[in-house]
């Protein structure tokens, strides 16, 4: 018996691995999507979705009109360059950084002029 009872599988190439994903990188895109459905990105050090301010900013668009975390009294600059919020908190982290950019969550306070 030269065959076997089943006829041999065509031969299987497998995918290429994708990359592996750096931590900071993961972390973004997990931001993005938490802005993509509607979220702050701080959303993800609660254990609750903290949603977008009704006057914010698309967060589709860096330049559109709208209210931003830049403008907010709760954003700081940590000392070493870093901005935080105080929401959030500050740590030592990365992972509580948070971009000036992103539209304003509903805690926004407008900064003193």
């Amino acid at each position: 018996m030269s065959e076997g009872l089943f006829p041999a599988p065509p031969s299987i190439t497998p995918a290429p691995a994708e990359p592996k994903l750096s931590v900071d990188r993961r972390r973004t895109a997990k931001q993005q999507a938490a802005l993509a459905r509607g979220a702050h990105p701080t959303s993800l050090y609660f254990q609750r979705t903290v949603r977008l301010h009704p006057d914010a900013a698309p967060a589709d668009s860096r330049t559109a009109d709208g209210l931003r975390c830049r403008t907010c009294a709760r954003l700081s600059n940590n000392g070493w360059g870093y901005l935080k919020c105080s929401n959030v908190g500050d740590s030592h982290s990365a992972a509580t950084d948070m971009r000036a950019w992103w539209p304003a969550c509903v805690n926004y306070e407008a900064a003193r002029a």
